[in-house]
């Protein structure tokens, strides 16, 4: 087959000569006695929304949406300079950068010709087309998607390219076939007319047999996987035996298997980046208000669901969100005061481990970090606010908020030790907390009419004060109790000098209050009855290892 690749949907650049003729991405040509709008109308269908426009100052060719922020397309697309553009209904979505295959070298029968382009903002109103991880191509109908140019078997791509259209085909056969990499899928277009037209495979036209022509270049293959159209295959190149490579009958194409490069995908789409906050307020998908460093490059680049979020400029910043629930792995303030307005969606944060906590205020021991959350959910994991010595930090959960950690909150310390001054407000909002909400000595948990929901409140130093409920056990190793008492280690602490907050109602269900010193161990339990709270006291000798009392 002969090679040629080329840069511009029209332009042919160069030619590599192996066997037989191939254009690199060419557009859609389709059979002679079918209506172009049966192509239009496939095109159109929701399973292939996720196939976009590509376009420079110099090419028009396709791309496939396949994270909310990374498109896939051919390498021959992606190499081309200057800004590009990827147009879905939903607008248009500028490149940050782009990841070339590793092992393209320019040559089409390598089965390399693949590019993973970054987004500068999120595709929110698109669902990412699934990827078809299976081996079995060969032999299935798969469905071609693109905006190249178009025309019939007869005459060719004639028509100009821009028009999004989908035509089926029969992989006949992998690119090892013909001595060719068998990272490559080939089929025939077939004329419905004339079998002679036929190059390999069955000499019969399907409904909807089809071409792809220039500008089809990074456009998607998709195979039914139980219902589902999967992408399958990036459209790469196509091959002719008559005297020009036009997309009529008996012209071939290639595309590049899926299946044959998960790990480069799944590496490439598991990359993960910290992007900072350079804005001063204004819309959490507004490209120009984030920054990265990628290639030595300063870009910009809104957060992905993987990537960490960093706030160091100081100063007060609000953050809009989209009409869209979004996530990342870590939220680190580092200076600045920063309001997230949820505007009635949820900001979920993944990561998991303590070592690298998703939610972190006054991570460099500064002064002054402050986050406020409103209007919306926030899921975290482990939490530290005030984690170094020095830092004063604040986070107050407002109006219309709720934060629902799964793992544990630390205020004014983390996991480990204590640290600096942090205050956590809930202020007429809801924190739920799956694990243990530690305060630290320098750590207030303030209620301002709020609710907080937690398997252990420790007071370790710190201090509780306001109006508002606390469900869950709550121990006190030390610290204060506003309106109260203080309860220092090695005092022997009587049921007189323990009063529950002002305003902070007992739970419902039974709970313990229990307060831990070297003298003896008091245990409050809250009922329904009287007051709520039935006290007594139990002997220290009958606390467990870890400090917690035994039943009495």
């Amino acid at each position: 087959m002969h090679y040629s690749r080329t840069l511009s949907v029209l332009v042919p650049v160069m030619s590599i000569l192996l066997a037989a003729g191939t254009d690199p991405a060419p557009g859609g040509t389709r059979r002679h006695d079918v209506a172009d709008s049966e192509y239009t109308s496939l095109a159109a269908e929701t399973a292939y929304d996720a196939v976009g426009m590509i376009s420079t100052s110099s090419i028009l060719a396709s791309g496939v949406l396949v994270a909310e922020n990374y498109v896939l397309t051919a390498a021959h697309v992606g190499e081309v300079g200057g800004s590009m553009t990827f147009a879905l209904p939903s607008g248009g979505y500028v490149r940050a950068w782009e990841v070339i295959h590793p092992g393209w070298t320019g040559d089409l029968a390598d089965g390399t010709d693949l590019a993973l382009i970054r987004l500068d903002t999120l595709v929110l109103d698109e669902l990412p087309a699934e990827l078809y991880t299976e081996a079995d191509e060969v032999g299935q109908t798969g469905v071609l998607v693109g905006f190249g140019r178009t025309g019939t078997g007869l005459d060719g791509a004639t028509e100009p390219a821009g028009t999004k259209r989908a035509g089926e085909n029969v992989w006949d056969l992998s690119g090892a076939s013909f001595g060719d990499s068998d990272d490559l899928l080939l089929a025939d277009f077939d004329n419905p007319s004339r079998s002679r037209d036929n190059w390999f495979g069955r000499p019969r036209a399907i409904s909807l047999e089809y071409c792809i022509a220039p500008g089809d270049s990074g456009g998607g293959m998709f195979l039914d996987d139980g219902g589902v159209q999967k992408l399958a295959g990036v459209v790469s190149f196509i091959a002719w035996r008559d005297s020009e490579g036009d997309s009529d009958y008996g012209d071939a194409m290639g595309v590049v298997r899926i299946s044959r490069h998960l790990d480069w995908l799944t590496t490439g789409l598991s990359a993960a980046y910290t992007m900072t906050w350079v804005g001063v307020s204004g819309g959490f998908n507004i490209a120009e208000n984030w920054q990265t460093t990628f290639g030595g490059q300063t870009v910009n680049s809104v957060p992905g669901s993987l990537d960490t979020v960093r706030f160091d400029a100081i100063g007060s910043h609000v953050v809009t969100w989209p009409a869209a629930d979004l996530a990342n792995t870590r939220l680190s303030i580092v200076a600045g005061d920063v309001t997230l307005d949820l505007s009635g969606q949820t900001y979920a944060l993944t990561g998991t481990g303590l070592s690298q906590p998703s939610l972190v205020v006054g991570e460099a021991g500064q002064s002054g970090q402050a986050l406020t959350i409103l209007n919306g959910t926030l899921s975290t994991q482990h939490a530290f606010l005030g984690p170094d010595v020095g830092s004063d930090v604040s986070m107050t959960v407002g109006a219309g908020a709720t934060w629902n950690a799964g793992g544990s909150v630390y205020v004014g310390g983390t996991d480990g030790s204590s640290g600096g001054t942090a205050r956590l407000i809930v202020d007429d909002a809801e924190v739920n907390i799956a694990g243990e909400l530690v305060v630290w000595s320098g750590g207030v948990l303030e209620l301002a009419n709020g609710i907080v929901d937690v398997s252990y409140l420790t007071l370790a130093g710190g201090t509780l004060s306001g109006t508002g409920t606390v469900i869950g056990d709550v121990v006190v190793i030390a610290g204060v109790i506003s309106p109260g008492g203080d309860f220092g280690e090695g005092e022997t602490v009587t049921d007189s000098v323990y009063y529950w907050p002002v305003g902070v109602s007992a739970t419902p269900e039974p709970a313990s209050v229990t307060v831990l010193c070297m003298g003896a161990v008091v245990l409050l339990r809250r009922r329904r009855t009287g007051r709520g709270i039935r006290r007594g006291s139990v002997p220290a000798s009958r606390c467990d290892p870890v400090g917690h009392p035994e039943e009495p």
